[in-house]
């Protein structure tokens, strides 16, 4: 019901954002090597596409992204919400940032993350 709703409500915050939330609660029980997350990511990435100046949205994908582990894409995530996002937003994504990049043992990353 949600995708039907969506392609013709494609600019809906609220809309998106309930999906999203389903979609994570759906998944929550799994292991985030599972296909779902993949899948949920990719909804977050259809939801950018009109809602890429929501700093929730990005919030929660940053969120999803760092449970998944995957480094590269995690920080690439987080570098788009920089890009994407108002300066006047950006004290919402620091914090998620900061904690990623502490929470893993790459000195080079830190120190780029850090400048």
């Amino acid at each position: 019901i949600y995708e039907r709703a969506l392609k013709v409500f494609d600019r809906s915050y609220k809309l998106w954002y309930n999906y999203l939330r389903f979609r994570q609660r759906v998944i929550a029980h799994k292991p985030p090597t599972d296909v779902s997350w993949a899948y949920l990511c990719d909804a977050y990435e259809r939801c950018l596409i009109h809602m890429h100046k929501m700093p929730r949205i990005w919030m929660d994908y940053c969120t999803i992204m760092t449970k998944r582990r995957v480094i590269t894409d995690c920080r690439r995530v987080f570098d788009r919400a920089l890009r994407a996002l108002p300066v006047t937003q950006h004290l919402r994504i620091w914090p998620l940032y900061i904690k990623f990049v502490t929470s893993h043992d790459i000195p080079e990353t830190a120190i780029r993350v850090y400048r």
